[in-house]
């Protein structure tokens, strides 16, 4: 019995090594076959004359990129960039196509509020820096709070979007806790912990 198995083991050895040695066989045999193709191609061009562009036969293929549709901000921030015109047209400017995230970043932090001031952590601010000092701005400096809170998302999470992306997911895991019972539904699941 022991020889039967020991030769059946040897004999699907060989067999295994030989289909694989098939495949590594076949495998050569095809990127030769194309790469005397390529060359051969490549050969012809370079001996003749280009043939006039009105007698090559060409398919073009003309690719329209389709428009990635722009970040929606939630109710609350538009109706916030709505209310405030003269600060959205200040993110504009700022940011470029990443304003849209840093309105929704900034009305989650602060409602678009320079001095708001968070009376449990002490974050101060339309990005709610923590501790305040750290963003070395007057609470009245709104482009010196701006440029401070880009170069923290920049870098903290590359942009913008990465920003609202980590406070989504955190806010997520918050709530899917609670649903589990492992912390309290009286807890506000914001994004930021």
């Amino acid at each position: 019995m022991k020889r039967a198995k020991s030769r059946i083991k040897k004999n699907y050895s060989r067999l295994v090594k030989k289909i694989i040695a098939t495949i590594c066989f076949v495998v050569v045999l095809v990127v030769a076959e194309v790469t005397g193709y390529l060359l051969g191609i490549f050969y012809k061009a370079s001996q003749s004359e280009p043939e006039p562009v009105a007698s090559r036969h060409f398919i073009i293929e003309l690719i329209t990129p389709t428009p990635t549709p722009a970040y929606m901000p939630s109710k609350t921030t538009r109706a916030l960039i709505n209310a405030n015109p003269g600060f959205s047209g200040k993110l504009k400017s700022m940011y470029g196509s990443e304003w849209r995230y840093a309105a929704e970043l900034i009305a989650r932090e602060s409602s678009f509020n320079p001095g708001a001031i968070n009376p449990t952590s002490g974050a101060c601010g339309l990005g709610q820096a923590l501790p305040c000092s750290k963003m070395k701005c007057e609470l009245t400096d709104i482009d010196c709070q701006l440029r401070w809170l880009e170069e923290y998302v920049i870098d903290r999470y590359v942009t913008f979007e990465g920003a609202i992306w980590w406070h989504d997911l955190k806010k997520q895991q918050c709530l899917d806790k609670q649903a589990r019972g492992e912390i309290s539904q009286d807890k506000v699941c914001a994004g930021w912990y």
